[in-house]
């Protein structure tokens, strides 16, 4: 009985598109746009959106780039 709501969980996710901020950082702008387009629903204007969430990984990866070392751990 356990084992059933894992199995359940994988065929519901499956056909689960990534999240555009996921596509967005491996260089997929369609695919990041279909895919907000997929979660927002097909009647709405996804464009600001979409312009924002470039703006803000440009704005991360900038950081990134000035402080390379800021993701390691200090102890």
């Amino acid at each position: 009985m356990s084992g059933i709501v894992p199995i359940i969980f994988a065929a519901c996710f499956i056909w689960m598109p990534e999240t555009p901020q996921y596509l967005l950082r491996r260089g997929k702008e369609l695919e990041a746009e279909k895919s907000l387009q997929f979660f927002r629903g097909k009647d709405c204007d996804i464009k600001n959106e979409l312009d924002e969430m470039k703006d803000d990984l440009d704005n991360q990866m900038k950081n990134k780039a000035k402080h390379p070392r800021s993701n390691q751990c200090h102890f």
